[in-house]
């Protein structure tokens, strides 16, 4: 994780602490339990830990990290607040009630434990951001108007090898054409706006539009996704067992055919979609498409992330008519408007469930670059 990106992540953190009020509103609970625990027939001690409950779950299922972008979740485990923001404290709060409903004692002591870490890291926090801010550091965001394609790479797909990462970036150009193509009608080139190390992060420039079409497609995909996640795991199950890989080609081939079929409708919706006129292009549009689509399955299955996240445009100011005229009206929405819009709908829903165990899934994808087709020109 570059510099910036980490500082644009903290401010977003930071962020969601100020608006949640959760360090505050959980300190508020625990005091409370602290209370009934001490004096467990005073009415008003129970009522306070019923209000500030409601209001801390309240507060934690509307957090904005809700919605941070999947390829940040590695970076928040890593900074200690996987577990600390959002959905992921509330549950973790619901869990605390639900096993001490009778011990309210543990519970509070349970309590203590996660205010005494939240505390620690929103020190940490502000001093991490503190510090970047006196060296001057930037923070990398999104201007108004403008997307991203982010794509964590495993490091056990390309190794430590720099010339299996270089062809891993080659290959995810080739996965990014044919949806600028039928978002726009051409395939610019991917221009690259950051790269960063852990698990290898690419973040990629891409038109509003096609991002939008990205979008679709990577929930469409994860959708079909959990519905094997499943399977993968009862295959997993079954390898554990000394069950051979003959014996698990079967279930390999079902999980095939069953995200194959799937991928297949997409491919068809997307392409019904494009901007290309030509029926011939379209028709190879949409093998393209399919073998990107396929891509995506398999990388997702191998333990990728993909994200699209978008920066919405700054609001249209209503022009003021002349005295005793009507407000001239904003102009209709434009197609790079509703892209955004689009993408920000889609991008929280984009988060998935990782699976252990082997991945399951072989697709035909694009033919895989080599060095001697680029220094061919072929």
């Amino acid at each position: 994780m570059n510099a910036e990106r980490l500082h644009a992540i903290a401010l977003a953190i930071r962020t969601d602490l100020d608006e949640t009020k959760a360090l505050d509103t959980l300190r508020a609970l625990r005091d409370a339990l602290q209370n009934q625990v001490g004096a467990p027939q005073e009415p008003t001690h129970q009522q306070a830990v019923s209000t500030n409950m409601q209001a801390l779950l309240a507060a934690l299922d509307a957090a904005p990290s809700n919605a941070f972008p999947t390829t940040w979740l590695d970076t928040l485990d890593e900074l200690g607040f996987g577990g600390l923001l959002g959905a992921s404290l509330g549950d973790r709060v619901r869990a605390v009630f639900e096993r001490n409903q009778i011990t309210p004692s543990v519970a509070a002591e349970e309590l203590d434990e996660y205010v005494t870490e939240l505390a620690a890291h929103k020190a940490a926090l502000d001093q991490l951001i503190e510090g970047m801010s006196h060296f001057e550091v930037g923070h990398e965001d999104l201007n108004p108007g403008e997307a991203e394609l982010s794509i964590l790479i495993p490091r056990p797909a390309v190794g430590e090898r720099l010339r299996s990462l270089g062809l891993e970036f080659i290959d995810l150009e080739k996965l990014v054409g044919p949806f600028a193509e039928i978002a726009t009608g051409s395939r610019p080139e991917v221009r690259v706006r950051s790269i960063a190390s852990s698990d290898y992060g690419v973040f990629l420039d891409i038109a509003p539009q096609a991002a939008a079409f990205m979008a679709v497609a990577v929930e469409r995909v994860v959708a079909l996704y959990k519905q094997l996640l499943e399977i993968r795991n009862l295959r997993q199950q079954m390898s554990d067992q000394g069950v051979t890989e003959d014996g698990l080609s079967g279930i390999d081939a079902h999980a095939n055919e069953l995200m194959s079929s799937g991928i297949e409708t997409i491919a068809e919706d997307l392409a019904d979609s494009a901007s290309v006129v030509d029926q011939h292009r379209s028709n190879e549009l949409k093998i393209e498409l399919r073998l990107s689509l396929n891509s995506i399955a398999n990388k997702i299955d191998q333990g990728y992330s993909i994200d699209v996240r978008a920066q919405p445009p700054e609001p249209a100011e209503i022009e003021e008519g002349d005295d005793g005229d009507e407000p001239t009206p904003p102009e209709p929405e434009s197609a790079t408007v509703e892209a955004l819009r689009t993408i920000a709908e889609i991008s929280p829903k984009l988060r998935y469930v990782r699976s252990g165990g082997d991945p399951i899934l072989s697709l035909p994808v694009p033919p895989p670059t080599t060095i001697v087709d680029e220094a061919s020109g072929s």
